[in-house]
């Protein structure tokens, strides 16, 4: 991933070592979130993902 190769490097461990990715503040924040707003964090989550697996 150009321009963030730590932040991939970081999550491709999290990804490995676990299924699920602790988003911390974000996960928190969206615990009120409207549905739209829900899927939209899955969608960007499902990115990094992807991202993190292909730089691998």
């Amino acid at each position: 991933m150009s321009g963030f190769p730590d932040f991939a490097e970081r999550r491709s461990r999290d990804i490995e070592s676990s299924d699920r990715i602790d988003l911390g503040e974000e996960e928190q924040a969206s615990a009120g979130a409207e549905p739209e707003q829900l899927i939209r964090c899955e969608s960007i989550s499902t990115a990094i993902r992807r991202e993190a697996s292909e730089s691998l």
